[in-house]
């Protein structure tokens, strides 16, 4: 109930949090108070305090002893109570009345009335309610309604016997209330309702571990509950608060959503106005429990509750007129020997009951046992708060020490005993075992003397028994510590507030190399590294005097000289004076973890083939430059560099020597610049170059320039002499204008393509008349992609037709952009700038998943046709593309698979043979057919379209358009229809523009088509109508 409470009001609080004037207290009553869950949501607070601003609210979790206090010094405002501690202080008049109920609830169903559970275990077939007194009851604080009374009181409604005070074994949560049923250590648990619930959905208990006695079936109720519903807790308010505030309060709570997962997980959703605790009044003043406890007793009450003194009086003065009776007739002599016999007698009495009262007092059982059979002839009257058994009961009961001892024990504890009897009962007997006390197991030390008579015989053997179970689990945890600190794998070491090692365990000698012999005595500093500087160590020892520890990671020194890292923790341990008597350290060492941290941070930021920084490096490393130029004024230069003639290196000699050759130029590039410039790998044969300017901008120009040279120079990579060349662009930081790291790369970047262009192997500076342009490119980039975010992108179909048979076959999927002000804007105005872009790859993958789930909505509407995609270069080369198609297919039949088509443009494909092809056949293991787009522009070979295994080659419009006039489009076309027929492809044509295209096409021996003469591009929706209503075309 405090997680749930504490958890709450964590969420609340802010409503008050902030003001400036008016100041409240608030209290909240739990029973086991934890700060640390307040801390846990203080962020919550934070929020929630800008609802009442004007209130600075100083919030204090409190015990139900505390409370009292508190309330006695008026040290609250607020007070979160449950209903019996609200009645119990409303009572003083120093309450207003309740203002709202606290709202809980439990898979979207929410209550304000809580009640008892009563459980036991599912298989305890022997607790029943009629029987249930006659065992111990596992419960938290017998003070809460929910937690005790509620269960008792419906046990009496019932006419049940209830469980006795003494009978209850009190635990400090209901959690442990729980696990002690269920483990078996108790037989039935009383619990509030919901903990049940609460466990069993945290998977910390079986649904079917338990069951509920008396379990009420409450429709809408959303917990298992045995007894009758009671209010939950209530929200007061001190009297003398303004009603004004206690009004903005109430209004607060009441309006405040709580939807905050950690107040859900805790069961709270809010409050509703005050419920009626008049149920919980009737209750409290049946029980006479307080504040209802101080009521005069009727006559009634008054005879039931002393009628056995009544009938002691009687029984005295019946027994003295009988005794005066008796006297008369004694004569004067006797009346003398009574009267001295009654007073020996009442000497004893008061001798007798002043021993009684002594050894009662004691917590120590004193009994008696004859010699010869060892019956028990006296125990003292305390013995219940030891064995839970009157003296009487245990005198009754027979063979009671041997049925009372644990079955581990007596078998020892009698040989012992015996033995003792043997060696003639010298000396005091002293030994320890187990005897039960109402189903638990406590340890008691029994102490055995034998007296004896003048000649020496053994008269008595008297003894007493202590209970000894703190003790001896004291030892025991002792045993356990000193288990844990010899085989511990961390090292430990204990010092005195000097610093001098007392002792330190196995694992400190394994890691430091130091044996115990040689470090006890010494001072830690023996171990230091000088890794360390003093400033650290004093900081150490600031935190650990002022928080009395400090955890952190430090390098130390074994006695061989080397270096190590460990994880070290080091706490202060204090006397009962609160003074520091010991510190202990813990450690282990790290060292084979923090190399591994370095590699791995080595591959995060630094280019696994080259060695140098890669694109994260770089970015980081341009960060921390533009904040130094700002911060103390420098200057640097940033270059964009990409080789010449890479490329070819690599179609030739191939990718291995390739590799060669990148590390080769990055080595040289290093060595040219120097320590204080950086070299970092951007990507393929792209570097970035940040170059500080000692002076001014111009001492730049002859560095690159020499780099250049540099790069020219040959190359000799596994025997084989290469030559290259470089493209570099370069900017300069910082600028007339704001600008940051990703504009100066793009910068450099545009300046590199103009050297490109110009050339090649030159330097070129960026213009800054052109940042306009970037700018503006940035821009729309950014647009695009809040289109894409704001789903924006519309798929349009253009038919595929044989223009022969006028079938119709297939569809070509083509991006338009629904623009909000522009209307439909074509794929040529847009698609260019994402170009390369990581957008680009997902607008492509949009593509494919939407043109997959227009081919299943039509195989179901029974319209079963091909539909063709096109494949961006950027996106074909990505080395996750296969993966990612297997994703995007696995939801769909193979049918879908089988009726896709991606058109790969023939630029793309020849560029990287190998990856294409790969991917080509990996499609096709997919049952995904491929086509060549834009045949005839990207100047394939007969060897490359047979590495290219596609199943159609598709004739670029360009050529489409011209061929009725140009004779070299036209023989263009001719060649593509002969490479598609002498390997065996389907060939298309794309720009069908009019029927003079279509009949010279077929005359060609190309039959299949597209273009305008037959339909334009339309949505997904017009295609079936535009199907059923398409009249072929007749040029015959």
């Amino acid at each position: 109930m405090l997680k749930r409470i504490v958890c709450f009001f964590c969420i609340v609080l802010p409503l008050w949090a902030h003001g400036e004037s008016k100041k409240l207290n608030l209290v909240i009553l739990s029973y086991n108070p934890d700060v640390s869950k307040v801390l846990l949501f203080q962020s919550i607070v934070d929020d929630l305090t800008e609802r009442l601003p004007n209130y600075d609210i100083n919030f204090k979790v409190s015990s139900a002893e505390n409370l009292s206090s508190t309330i006695e010094r008026h040290q609250y405002d607020l007070m979160l109570l449950d209903p019996v501690h609200y009645l119990k202080f409303r009572s003083t008049g120093r309450l207003s009345g309740a203002l709202l109920t606290l709202r809980r609830g439990f898979e979207g169903k929410t209550t304000s009335l809580m009640g008892g559970v009563i459980f036991t275990r599912r298989d305890n077939q022997t607790i029943r309610l009629d029987n249930l007194y006659q065992y111990p009851v596992a419960a938290t604080a017998p003070t809460y309604l929910e937690n005790y009374t509620a269960q008792i009181y419906e046990l009496k409604s019932n006419g049940f016997n209830i469980p006795s005070v003494e009978a209850l074994k009190q635990y400090a949560d209901a959690d442990q209330v729980v696990d002690a049923v269920l483990s078996k250590r108790q037989e039935t648990g009383f619990v509030r309702s919901g903990v049940l619930e609460k466990l069993v959905q945290q998977g910390r208990i079986e649904p079917n571990a338990f069951k509920i006695l008396n379990e009420q079936n409450l429709a809408g109720y959303p917990f298992s509950v045995s007894t009758r519903l009671f209010p939950e807790w209530a929200f007061v308010a001190k009297a003398s608060v303004d009603a004004d505030v206690t009004r903005e309060v109430t209004a607060a709570l009441l309006n405040m959503k709580i939807d905050r997962k950690q107040a859900r997980d805790y069961g709270l959703y809010g409050f509703v106005p005050s419920l009626d605790y008049l149920p919980v009044e009737l209750m409290l003043k049946e029980f006479s429990l307080p504040p209802y406890d101080d009521e005069s007793l009727g006559w009634i009450d008054f005879l039931k509750s002393y009628a056995m003194y009544f009938l002691l009086i009687n029984m005295i003065a019946l027994s003295l007129i009988f005794l005066s009776w008796n006297t008369f007739r004694q004569n004067k002599h006797l009346a003398r020997l009574i009267k001295k016999e009654k007073q020996a007698q009442e000497l004893l009495t008061r001798n007798n009951k002043q021993l009684d009262a002594l050894l009662s007092s004691s917590p120590t059982v004193i009994y008696s046992l004859d010699p010869e059979y060892c019956q028990l002839q006296f125990i003292s009257s305390n013995c219940y708060h030891l064995y839970g058994k009157t003296a009487e009961e245990v005198k009754t009961i027979r063979n009671w020490w041997q049925k009372s001892i644990h079955d581990d024990d007596l078998i020892k504890a009698l040989a012992t005993f015996r033995q003792w009897r043997v060696d003639g009962c010298l000396g005091t007997l002293i030994f320890s075992y187990r005897i039960s006390r109402q189903g638990d197991w406590i340890w008691v030390e029994d102490r055995l003397q034998a007296l004896r008579n003048d000649i020496g015989e053994v008269t008595l053997f008297v003894g007493a028994h202590s209970d000894v179970s703190e003790r001896h689990l004291n030892e025991e945890q002792l045993e356990l510590w000193a288990s844990v600190f010899a085989n511990a794998r961390e090292g430990i070491a204990i010092t005195n507030p000097k610093g001098d090692i007392l002792d330190v365990n196995s694992a400190f000698s394994r890691i430091t190399g130091y044996s115990r012999f040689e470090i006890i005595g010494q001072n830690p500093r023996v171990l230091n590294s000088g890794r360390q500087s003093k400033d650290f160590y004093q900081e150490m020892w600031r935190q650990i005097v002022s928080a009395g520890f400090w955890e952190g990671e430090i390098w130390n020194k074994r006695k061989n000289g080397s270096i190590y890292a460990q994880n070290l923790t080091v706490v202060a341990v204090s006397d009962v004076l609160g003074n520091v008597s010991h510190y202990i350290s813990l450690f282990s060492d790290i060292t084979r973890q923090k190399r591994n941290e370095e590699q791995l941070e080595h591959i995060a930021y630094f280019d696994s083939l080259t060695g140098l920084p890669n694109r994260t490096n770089l970015t980081n490393s341009l960060d921390i430059k533009i904040r130094n130029a700002t911060i103390y004024g420098t200057k640097f230069a940033l270059a964009f560099l990409d080789l010449d003639g890479f490329k070819e290196v690599n179609d030739t000699f191939g990718h291995d020597t390739g590799d060669l050759l990148l590390v080769d130029v990055a080595k040289r590039m290093r060595e040219t610049l120097g320590s204080e410039s950086i070299v970092a790998r951007f990507g393929g044969d792209e570097f970035v170059l940040l170059v500080p300017i000692l002076q001014n901008s111009s001492e730049i120009e002859p560095q690159l320039q020499c780099l250049l040279d540099g790069l020219a120079q040959p190359f000799k990579v596994s025997g084989v002499t290469l030559h290259i060349s470089a493209s570099i662009g370069v900017t300069f930081y910082p600028q007339n204008r704001e600008v940051e790291a990703d504009q100066l790369i793009r910068q450099a970047d545009q300046a590199m393509y103009q050297a490109k262009i110009s050339g090649r192997n030159r330097l070129k500076a960026f213009d800054l008349s052109q940042e306009d342009i970037l700018v503006e490119q940035h821009r729309f980039y950014e647009e695009l992609q809040q289109a894409y975010e704001s789903e924006q992108f519309r798929l349009y179909y253009q038919p595929k037709v044989n223009m022969r048979t006028k079938e119709v076959f297939g569809y070509e999927a083509l991006i338009r952009w629904q623009h909000p002000t522009r209307g439909i804007l074509a794929p040529a105005l847009f698609l260019p700038a994402l170009t390369n872009q990581p957008l680009e790859l997902e607008v492509g993958n949009w593509v494919i998943k939407t043109a997959l789930a227009q081919l299943w909505q039509w195989q179901q509407q029974g319209y079963n046709q091909t539909v063709s995609v096109n494949l961006a270069s950027y996106q074909l080369q990505q080395g996750g593309f296969i993966a990612e198609m297997k994703g995007l297919l696995a939801g769909y039949p193979r049918s879908v698979a089988e009726s896709l088509e991606l058109e790969i443009l023939e630029t793309s494909a020849i560029e990287d043979l190998a990856t294409v092809s790969g991917v080509i056949e990996a499609c096709k293991e997919m049952g995904v057919k491929l086509s060549l787009d834009d045949f005839g522009t990207g100047y394939s070979t007969l060897s490359h379209l047979k590495e290219l295994s596609v199943d159609i080659l598709k004739i670029d419009h360009g050529f489409v358009c011209e061929m009725l006039e140009g004779e070299n489009d036209l023989a263009i076309i001719k060649g593509v229809i002969g490479f598609a027929d002498a390997f065996s492809l389907d060939v298309i044509a794309e720009g069908v523009e009019t029927e003079d295209h279509a009949k010279r096409l077929i005359e060609l021996g190309c039959e299949l088509g597209q273009g305008y003469y037959i339909s334009r591009p339309m949505p997904a929706e017009k295609v079936l109508e535009w199907y059923d209503q398409w009249r072929p075309f007749d040029y015959e």
